[in-house]
């Protein structure tokens, strides 16, 4: 039977990782697009991530981020790409559509660099005002990857791919919550994608997005906290099938019918009652 979870819980996270790199193509509209090429291609760098893993890459210290890092990581995630990655942008940007109340400009190339360094530097600060405590750093680092992520894309450092990193750095920061990617883009269908963008669009219009005083965007924090719920969920039943569990509240390791929602409605009330965003 412990064969059995082993087998299934080996077999999960590579879908898992498969699932986040696919919404990230699917949500940019670039790279591969379904489901059995990207995980086929995962495999070929599994090998890689359990080095890294035993170089210690993965340890609390390795949280923190330098202008540097985030290039790194740009090159490796554009490599294969027409855009050349590891480079910040040389041109205005902006999403939405032009002449509409939808566009959004994001801020010009001259200065990106600072502004870059800014971001890391007052995420790195904000790590140390995480509790020891697990119950009580569990919400701070939700709030903390929702804050990142929103000032990340806000920026909008390069040409293209911030989406796709923004979602990286995200579970980078999760990482100590849960051990699956978190993808609040998960099944690539248009009405999730709506959702995401108007959670970005809220936090931008934020008043505080205080990294220091752990304030965060409301609506993205919700999405990420019901991804990492849906996770955990998957590979419960995952879990159940590889054992043979019957799929029944009194027996099985969770229930697979549970819709998780209402929880997450009830955490992102209590985050507004709370001065979670004022």
């Amino acid at each position: 039977m412990l064969a059995d979870i082993q087998m299934a819980s080996e077999s999960f996270c590579m879908d898992a990782a498969a699932r986040f790199v696919l919404s990230a193509n699917l949500s940019e509209e670039t790279g591969l697009n379904d489901l059995e090429s990207t995980r086929l291609a995962l495999r070929y760098y599994e090998r890689h991530l359990d080095a890294a893993r035993r170089e210690g890459l993965h340890s609390p210290e390795a949280l923190s981020l330098t202008p540097d890092m985030l290039l790194e990581l740009h090159q490796a995630l554009m490599y294969g790409s027409k855009h050349v990655g590891g480079q910040l942008r040389a041109g205005q940007a902006q999403a939405g559509q032009p002449g509409t109340s939808k566009l959004h400009i994001y801020p010009g190339p001259d200065g990106l660099e600072d502004m870059l360094l800014a971001v890391c530097d007052r995420f790195n600060q904000a790590l140390g005002s995480i509790s020891p405590k697990q119950a009580e750093s569990i919400p701070q680092l939700y709030r903390l990857a929702a804050v990142l992520f929103v000032e990340f894309v806000t920026v909008h450092p390069f040409s293209d791919g911030n989406g796709r990193l923004g979602r990286i750095l995200a579970s980078h920061v999760l990482r100590g919550v849960t051990p699956f990617p978190v993808t609040p883009f998960a099944d690539g269908t248009v009405a999730t994608r709506s959702v995401f963008i108007k959670a970005i669009t809220a936090g931008r219009g934020e008043k505080q997005r205080n990294f220091l005083q752990l304030g965060a965007p409301c609506d993205f924090a919700a999405l990420l906290i019901e991804a990492g719920w849906d996770s955990w969920q998957q590979y419960q039943c995952a879990v159940n099938r590889a054992v043979q569990v019957p799929r029944s509240p009194s027996t099985s390791l969770i229930n697979c019918e549970v819709s998780f929602s209402p929880v997450v409605r009830m955490v992102h009330d209590s985050m507004c009652a709370t001065g979670f965003t004022s």
